[in-house]
């Protein structure tokens, strides 16, 4: 079974059913160790919550070797108590930029991140942890920092940043910083995002939609068209 069939089937097993506690793995781990999968899946003997332990480890080896580490996180965040173990792991093994998505990861039930978390992540050099601190968190982040990561080149902490600006109060900053976004960012997905938002694009939001009705791209048109209306519902509830 070639990697890529591995994870799916490992993302299809984490899926099945809830997690109890943890089963005893160290037999799968020997196996998988000398790449023996099918005798790993034949030792679980059926056994479902073994098959997720294993699915588990999978995931785990597929974040720590680099192969789309940001997505076997993000299954393992879901994977009950051997996705939170593996998680465990992946934080002690150091190897980035699994460790530190696999840290995010665990430090989502907190209702707001520390400052010195939000530094470290916001401040990584990898993408990835950028990105997936950016969406967790996103919700509950401060205008400044917001603001600042709408500078950042991932497009995904943009499209976050957006987001997270969008909720705020309806403020001429908040409102200048979207129409700049729709305006100016190179990726459709963040412009579509300003645009959805036209209730909060200020005073010359009907002028930067109208604008974005013209827009290259069907989504940001497509955007332009909600934030039109949004904005139209908006007008009519102050009057």
């Amino acid at each position: 079974m070639g990697c890529r069939s591995l994870v799916r089937w490992s993302i299809v097993a984490l899926m099945a059913v809830g997690m109890g506690c943890a089963p005893r793995i160290d037999h799968l781990i020997r196996h998988l160790d000398r790449g023996q999968f099918k005798l790993a899946v034949d030792a679980t003997e059926g056994d479902r919550r073994l098959q997720q332990a294993l699915a588990a480890l999978v995931l785990e080896r597929a974040a720590v070797s680099g192969e789309r580490p940001e997505e076997m996180v993000i299954a393992l965040a879901t994977a009950g108590d051997p996705g939170k173990q593996s998680l465990k792991r992946l934080v002690t093994n150091g190897r980035q930029p699994g460790a530190q998505l696999a840290e995010i990861a665990l430090l989502q039930s907190r209702l707001s991140p520390s400052d010195d978390d939000l530094d470290r992540f916001m401040n990584s050099d990898y993408q990835a942890v950028r990105s997936y601190a950016a969406q967790s968190w996103y919700s509950k982040i401060d205008f400044d920092r917001l603001s600042q990561m709408r500078l950042d080149p991932a497009p995904r902490v943009r499209l976050f940043a957006i987001r997270g600006l969008a909720l705020m109060a309806d403020t001429e900053a908040v409102a200048e910083l979207l129409a700049e976004a729709l305006r100016l960012d190179p990726d459709p997905k963040v412009r579509a995002a300003a645009a959805r938002n036209g209730n909060v694009l200020g005073t010359d939001a009907y002028l930067s939609l109208k604008r974005a009705l013209r827009d290259e791209n069907l989504g940001v048109t497509l955007a332009a068209v909600q934030g039109l209306g949004r904005l139209d519902s908006a007008e009519a509830r102050h009057h």
